[in-house]
Parts: structure tokens; C-alpha cells; sequence
């Protein structure tokens, strides 16, 4: 190997040229945003990738970092055996990828004639740091962990806003960290590395300069730029999207930031070119740089062989995929019951479209052949923020793809009351809420505080568990104001507001009680509640959305303008906000109820109970109704209780089409239910809003769930036992350091014995025609790279309900 490539010669320019620019934009582009806490919602994480195919992703992924992208063979023979896939499913996966002898080999290690892949996992790229660590002293500190550690603890700091020493407007977070590294005392110690801050100060000070050098001086291929600097921001990825979440924050904002990643990167790059630096004059230099060289040459070998050592996990992953399509469809494809859309139904409830909701839906059909149902994004279409009265802080209710237009606030005296209560409850909780949600742990509090803590515990743990609400929160009767900027909303603005509302939830009648059905998930001592709430608000409760929409839809005047605009709307309905509480499967209503609509709500929730108990929780299915009703309320309400609720564990399909289509069908809470009909949908305008919000949220859910399950380690948060927040809500830690955690906790996805999530790709069945829905996605380049690279599957759905399959080739 030529020593003369390591020649350490600056740059001519400490300006990154134009091309290697574009290749470290394009790795910094392939890292996906991750909520805050106080807004958490699921994410693809994968989402940067969707130019290539999931295999392309798979292998790339598992080359560069060791990323896993399926399940185990050990998993997959384990639901082999359960039948949730059969010999049949796995040869039609070996025909539609053209490997048919490869499923029949996949097929003997299924059965335990081979007992594991026939071949030795391949090698994987390893960043300087790791090769520096194959010959470390196993006594000391390695490399990779110090610098984990080291940049996170930075981020900590410089990432968080409400943090003294964090980053002001305008500040680099590349020349704040090397003016701290460059100055920190303790890392030579720590690392018996005296010369270490020594070679940091002799970096550039600039990003850019220290990118073009550290490329330069490593000798990255110009072709493997972007792989490389993805490896390296697979190190930190927690801390990367975090940065892609602020990039995002721009974006739908109309700011564009496109650079905002480089600092980061140039952080984790400093580091190798330090780390190479310090070794340069040692004996093994040598066999380093033919180590570092030779892994540039092999890399794209080494990604064909992770292809091809995956090809038997692809098989089973699409065999299980199959098997539930198969399912789904001989379910969909009946006569639909005869339309009674003229009837004016006796109660119409609209429910959010999450997988949760459908059990109860079915069950509340059951309790009167009167009772119609409906699914819409649970934010309905409402694009608000809210910020609580005598508040100064807003959030947003609304899907993370949008940026909300409007504030909604309470008002009137009602509004003054409740912020009375929230004042006096801050004053006495404040230190509460700063002490439970520290980095010294969420689990440690009783141990740190003794029987003082317990009795808080205790007092929180019973008021939750006896329903009684935050005074903090909205309740029924609030009324409410609409603020666009400063100013409110003017009636005219309100009744445009309610009249597109009315357009999108495309009600096919009215009822008496039109019930506005949010959801929220109860827990306590979970850094992670957001991510059972509801993805379409933000990650918080529905709470606020359909309060302001009751409010607004039973105002008088609107009512009368909305009658102006051809809206019929009986003068005797009235429309109600009523809250789905997922933990203990619940119906509450912000309103007066009769007597029997009161017993419909709670004999619906008995019975969407009893079902979930069966389906997720088999140790809580004997119970009898009060005892299982008083189970799950503790659970909700127990600071030490890891498994409250299995959120949207299972989700599988997102179902577009008229509840007809799927009444009475037990879809066993794993589809989204959005109601559509083509038919009232001319120009397919309301599909189009369908396909380019919903759709992409339900994929992102799919997919958060299923990378959470394929690669824990990377992709989801561990043991949430162990969760430490990082202060400013900005995620959690495992224990008391390493990257920040994304993704979903263990005890969200397994039981200790089992699975309760089984990935598949979200299969997605639209009932509209073939040409209107391929139009659809033309038009829409995600939508093109969704579905032409197989991110989901897309069905479109006949008169009969039989299922067609979608691809972007179909147009031809």
C-alpha cells in the first residue's frame, strides 16, 4: 500500500468542493426527525431513504453500522410455527422475488433442517474509531464509547434550548465543541491520551474547513463520501435527529436550513481525524491505513453479500406480509350490508382513525342498529396549536408534517377559572415535576426520596386511577377562541373554518348527538406517554381538537351562516366532544348525556375492554367486567407499571373506504379506518388529502413500530426502566449516558415472552377507482417513491371488494 496517500498536506481551499458538499447534504438528508418528548410521534426513521427500496436499505444499513432490518431467524421460525405464515406463503414470496429455490432452502430452516444462515455474517465498515479499537487495551476506555459519550454530553448542553449554556441564534455548534474539547482537562485522563486536546486545538475552528481537511487527509473515495459520513452519523444517530427535527421545523415553516447537519457531522469527523492523527507516528500505522484503504475497495462487496445473506429473513418477512394480506382481503371481499346513508342515524360517532379505535367502534355499533360510526385524522382538520389561557407556551395539535395556522385558547369564565387551578397546581407541583423527570431517573424516585415520595406516588397513582382529571387540562363547557396571530378569528374566518371541517369529514348524515371522538393515553412516570397519544394532534391528547370543534360547530351564528353555504344541519343536532381514554378503554363525554345513550357508551367500552384484554393482555381475560374496568385504571395510574398499554402494537393496514365496507368485520385493532366515498368525492380532491397526509402518518406509525422491533438497539429506546430524561424534554437515555434514544421502549413492543408487534410493511386498500388513484400519485414524488419502491403496499378496492394490487408500473 502507497504511504504517499497519507500525506497529511492541507487543502488548497478550506471550502468543500461543490461535489463533496453534495455527497455529505445527501448522507445528512438520509437522517430522519425525531420528535421532542412533549410532542412525540412516530417516524419512519428510514424516511431519507426512500429514493432506494427497502432491501437497497437493508443491505446499506447493515454494512455500514451492523443495522438489523428484519426479524431473526430465530423470530420468523417462531411464527412460522405459529402459523401466522405458511409453506404456501413462503414459496408465493420465493415466485414474486424470483427465488424459488432460495425459499425452499429458507423453507429447511424453517423446519430445523439447517439450523442457522449458511453463511458467516458478513464483515461490516468499521470508522476509524472501531479499527483503533480492535488493538486498545481492553482495560481502558475504547475510543468509540468515549466519543459517544463526549458528544452527547455536548449536545446535551449546546442542543437544549432552555439550558444557560446552550447554543444562541447564530452560535456554530461545531466551534462551541471545539472550543470545549479543545479546553476539557479530564478526556486525557480519562482516556490516557496526554496529547489528545493538543491534537483538537490543531483542527480548523470552521466546519467546513475541518471536512474538507479531514476528507483530504483520510483519502475518502470521492464515490464513498456519502456512505462514510452516513457511518459516521449512524454513531450519533439519536443526537442526528434531533438536528433533523429542528431542520424539519424550518422546512414546514418555509425556512430552509439545508446545512444545519454539517456541524454535527464535522464533530463526529473531527474525531477521526484526531484519533488518526494520534496515531499516526505509533508502530501499527501501518497496518491501519491498509485496514482503512482496503474497506473503501470492499464496500460495495461486502453490501451485496449483507443482500444476499438476507435473502431467507426477505423471504419470511414477505411470506408474513402475504399470509395477512390474504386474510384481510377474503374479509373485504363480501356484499356489503344495504345502505341506509339516506336514514338519519340515531347517534353518529366520529371516531380518529387509529388502530385503537376500531374495536371500540365495533363495539359501540353493537349497542343499537341506530349507531353509525365514522374515521377521520384524529386532529380533525383543525390546523391549531393550543396555548392554555394565562399560558405563555403553545403546542401543536396537529400532524407533524403541517404547521399550525391558528391558536386556540379557552375564554370566557371558565377560561379564568381554569387558569386559576393551573397556577395554583404549578406552584405546588414545580418541584415535583423537575425532581421525577431529571436525569437521575424516573425509577429511583422513591429510593432517593423515601416514604416523603411514596406518599406523592401514592396520592398521584390513586387520582389517576379514580379518573379524576389534571386541573390543568380542558373540560367540558370551556368556550373557546380561535386567534390567527394576534387577532381572533372574525366570524366570517370561523364559518370558513367549520364549512372546510364539514367538507373533509364528508358525514352522510346528521344525528341527533354527533359525537367528535378524540383519544388520549393515561400513564404515569412514562417519559414516553406522548407516543401513545395521538399521532394526528402532535403526540398529545384529542382532547382540545374536538372541544373546539363542538364549540364551534353549536355556535348559532354559525350554524345559521353554515345553512347559507347548503349545509342542512338539523336544528336539533348537537354535536359533542367526547374523549376515547386508550389505557382502560374508556369513553368520556364533555357534556350531558340521557340515560341511554350513557349505557350505550359504557356497555361499548365493556365490551372494546373484554375484546383488548383477550387480544393483547390474555393474563387480565378472566377478570370479570368491574374488576378488569379497576385493573386497567390502576395500571394507568402506577408510577411502576412498564406495560400500561400496547399503543398501536400490530398495526398492519390502513382501510380507505365506507364504513360499510368494513362494519362488523373484526379487523382485530390492527387497521386504520379512514371513511371515503368516491363516489361524493368529485375531481377525487378529498382522496388526494387522504393519500398525501393520513397515509404518510399511518406509514410512519408502521414503520416506527416495525424498526423498533427489527433494531432496538439503534432504532428504539431499550429498557424503559432504565429511561433518564434529557433535560428540556429532548429525549431519553439508557442508564446515564450513551446517544439519545428514539424509537419505542421494549416493554412497548414485547411481553418478556413474546412479540406483540409482528412487522409487516403497511398494506394500504383504497376503495376508488384504479386510474384516480394511480393519477394521484403520479402527480405526488413521495407518493411515486412509496409505492414504486414498495415502502407499502397499495390495493385498490372494487364494487365487490375484491383487491387489486398497485405498483407505479400499473399505469402502463
Amino acid at each position: 500500500m502507497n504511504s504517499a496517500l497519507f500525506l497529511t498536506a492541507a487543502p488548497e481551499a478550506d471550502g468543500l468542493t461543490a461535489s463533496a458538499r453534495q455527497s455529505l447534504l445527501k448522507a445528512c438528508a438520509r437522517v430522519a426527525p425525531a420528535w421532542p418528548l412533549d410532542q412525540q410521534i412516530a417516524v419512519n426513521p428510514w424516511w431519507g431513504m426512500r429514493e432506494a427500496t427497502p432491501e437497497q436499505v437493508a443491505a446499506r444499513l447493515a454494512v455500514l453500522s451492523g443495522v438489523s432490518a428484519h426479524c431473526s431467524l430465530a423470530d420468523y421460525r417462531a411464527m412460522w410455527r405459529s402459523g401466522a405464515f405458511t409453506t404456501d406463503d413462503l414459496l408465493a414470496s420465493g415466485r414474486e422475488l424470483g427465488k424459488v429455490s432460495s425459499a425452499l432452502a429458507t423453507r429447511d430452516l424453517l423446519e430445523g433442517r439447517l439450523e442457522q444462515l449458511p453463511e458467516e455474517l458478513p464483515p461490516v465498515w468499521q470508522n476509524l474509531s472501531r479499527l483503533l479499537d480492535e488493538e486498545r487495551d481492553h482495560h481502558l476506555m475504547s475510543w468509540q464509547e468515549a466519543l459517544e459519550h463526549q458528544i452527547s454530553q455536548f449536545c446535551l448542553v449546546a442542543l437544549n434550548p432552555e439550558h444557560p449554556l446552550g447554543l444562541r441564534e447564530g452560535e456554530c455548534l461545531y466551534q462551541r465543541w471545539h472550543a470545549d474539547v479543545s479546553q476539557d482537562a479530564g478526556l486525557p485522563a480519562l482516556l490516557a491520551a496526554p496529547s489528545l486536546p493538543r491534537v483538537f486545538r490543531r483542527l480548523p475552528a470552521q466546519p467546513e474547513a475541518l471536512l474538507t481537511l479531514a476528507l483530504h487527509e483520510l483519502r475518502v473515495a470521492p464515490e464513498l463520501i456519502t456512505d462514510y459520513a452516513h457511518a459516521l452519523l449512524l454513531d450519533v444517530n439519536g443526537w442526528a435527529s434531533r438536528v433533523a427535527w429542528e431542520q424539519w421545523q424550518l422546512a414546514i415553516r418555509g425556512q430552509t436550513d439545508a446545512d444545519r447537519m454539517l456541524p454535527l457531522l464535522a464533530i463526529r469527523m473531527a474525531w477521526e481525524l484526531a484519533l488518526w492523527r494520534l496515531h499516526q507516528a505509533e508502530d501499527g500505522s501501518k497496518e491501519l491505513r491498509h485496514c482503512w484503504l482496503r474497506q473503501q475497495q470492499m464496500l460495495s462487496a461486502w453490501e451485496n453479500h449483507h443482500a444476499q445473506w438476507q435473502l431467507p429473513l426477505r423471504l419470511c418477512a414477505r411470506a408474513c406480509e402475504l399470509a395477512y394480506q390474504r386474510t384481510l382481503a377474503a374479509a373485504l371481499e363480501r356484499k356489503v350490508p344495504a345502505q341506509a346513508a339516506e336514514e338519519q342515524p340515531t347517534l353518529l360517532a366520529v371516531f380518529c382513525i387509529d388502530v385503537r379505535s376500531e374495536p371500540m367502534r365495533r363495539a359501540l355499533e353493537r349497542q343499537h342498529p341506530g349507531i353509525r360510526t365514522s374515521g377521520f385524522a384524529g386532529f380533525f382538520g383543525l390546523p391549531i396549536a393550543y396555548q392554555p389561557v394565562g399560558g405563555a407556551l403553545s403546542r401543536p395539535q396537529l400532524p407533524g408534517l403541517l404547521a399550525p395556522g391558528l391558536t386556540a385558547s379557552e375564554s370566557g369564565p371558565e377560561g379564568l377559572q381554569l387558569r386559576a387551578a393551573r397556577e395554583r397546581r404549578w406552584n405546588r407541583q414545580a418541584g415535583w415535576k423537575r425532581w421525577s423527570q431529571s436525569p437521575v431517573g424516573m425509577f429511583s424516585l422513591v429510593e432517593s426520596f423515601g416514604l416523603a415520595g411514596a406518599g406523592s406516588l401514592l396520592q398521584r397513582t390513586l387520582a389517576r386511577a379514580n379518573g379524576v382529571r389534571m386541573p390543568d387540562e380542558p373540560r367540558g363547557g370551556v368556550r373557546w377562541a380561535l386567534y390567527k396571530g394576534q387577532r381572533e378569528l372574525t366570524p366570517e374566518e370561523r364559518v370558513g373554518l367549520a364549512h372546510d371541517v364539514l367538507t373533509g369529514l364528508d358525514l352522510p348524515s346528521f344525528a341527533d348527538l354527533v359525537m367528535l371522538v378524540g383519544h388520549e393515553s393515561r400513564t404515569s412516570n412514562n417519559p414516553q406517554a406522548c407516543s401513545l397519544d395521538c399521532g394526528a394532534c402532535g403526540g398529545q391528547s384529542g382532547a382540545v381538537n374536538v372541544q373546539v370543534l363542538a364549540d364551534l360547530l353549536n355556535h348559532p351564528e354559525v350554524r345559521a351562516a353554515l345553512s347559507d353555504r347548503g349545509w342542512a344541519i338539523p336544528e336539533q343536532t348537537r354535536f359533542i366532544a367526547a374523549l376515547h381514554e386508550t389505557t382502560s378503554n374508556s369513553l368520556e363525554v364533555f357534556a350531558e348525556l340521557g340515560a341511554e345513550p350513557q349505557r350505550w357508551l359504557d356497555g361499548a367500552a365493556r365490551l372494546a375492554r373484554r375484546w383488548r384484554a383477550e387480544a393483547m393482555m390474555p393474563e387480565l381475560a378472566h377478570l370479570p367486567d368491574a374488576d378488569l374496568w379497576r385493573e386497567l385504571q390502576t395500571r394507568s395510574g402506577d408510577w411502576s407499571e412498564v406495560r400500561p398499554e400496547w399503543g398501536l402494537a400490530g398495526n398492519a393496514a390502513f382501510i380507505i373506504a365506507p364504513r360499510e365496507r368494513t362494519i362488523g368485520v373484526d379487523l382485530a385493532g390492527r387497521c386504520f379506518l379512514h371513511d371515503y366515498h368516491a363516489e361524493r368525492d368529485p375531481g377525487y380532491r378529498r382522496l388526494e388529502q387522504i393519500m398525501t397526509a393520513p397515509m404518510l402518518v399511518t406509514h410512519w406509525i408502521n414503520m416506527q413500530y416495525n424498526t423498533s422491533v427489527w433494531d432496538n438497539r439503534r432504532y428504539g429506546s431499550g429498557n424503559k426502566v432504565l429511561h433518564n430524561v434529557a433535560d428540556g424534554q429532548l429525549g431519553v437515555f439508557e442508564g446515564q449516558g450513551g446517544d439519545l434514544r428514539i424509537g419505542l421502549a421494549m416493554q412497548s413492543l414485547h411481553d418478556g415472552e413474546h412479540w406483540r408487534h409482528q412487522p409487516v410493511r403497511l398494506s394500504v386498500y383504497i376503495e376508488a377507482p384504479t386510474d384516480a388513484v394511480l393519477a394521484i400519485c403520479q402527480r405526488h414524488a413521495v407518493l411515486r417513491e412509496l409505492v414504486g419502491n414498495r415502502w407499502l403496499h397499495l390495493f385498490c378496492l372494487d364494487a365487490a371488494g375484491r383487491a387489486t394490487p398497485l405498483g407505479m408500473d400499473s399505469a402502463a
